[in-house]
């Protein structure tokens, strides 16, 4: 089985959803605030959520529970990855 076919690595894709939004929120918070289109009473930057339970900006969130999980299966990952002979890896 190559590492695309992996289930690990199809979880990360399937939950690594929130990371991209949050980062995409961070990179163009400002065309946002340019825009007028940030909700009312939402963090223009990072921000702990109310119950301190992930992060936040604008409208966006991830738990830490969440990124907690994806980060470990990343890091597997990487440790397979390492693990492999070069012939091994999939391109």
């Amino acid at each position: 089985m190559g590492l695309s076919d992996s289930p690990k690595l199809l979880l990360i894709e399937s939950k690594s959803e929130p990371i991209g939004i949050l980062r995409n929120a961070v990179e163009h918070i400002d065309e946002l605030i340019l825009k007028d289109e940030l909700p009312p009473n939402k963090p223009l930057m990072l921000a702990i959520t109310k119950n301190s339970d992930g992060i936040t900006i604008s409208h966006y969130e991830i738990k830490f529970t969440d990124l907690s999980i994806l980060l470990k299966n990343m890091h597997e990952i990487g440790e397979y990855i390492l693990s492999c002979n070069q012939s091994d890896i999939p391109y």
